[in-house]
């Protein structure tokens, strides 16, 4: 039964994504989407600050 349920759901998976795939083209991708969040949230950094620091700036610390 177990077996069963696990076959139908990788069957489903598959065509799952295939179809989200069907017509992307991987050679000239069309982004098309908006983020679904920001990559490092507002407020996360300090103003003049980075997450990567460089020998003349220090880059954020953690505390």
């Amino acid at each position: 039964m177990d077996d069963d349920l696990e076959r139908e759901e990788l069957a489903l998976r598959r065509r799952l994504l295939f179809r989200l795939l069907r017509g992307h083209r991987f050679d000239r991708p069309d982004f098309t989407t908006e983020a679904i969040a920001e990559i490092v949230p507002e407020g996360v950094i300090a103003p003049g600050r980075s997450l990567f620091g460089t020998p003349d700036k220090p880059g954020r610390t953690a505390g």
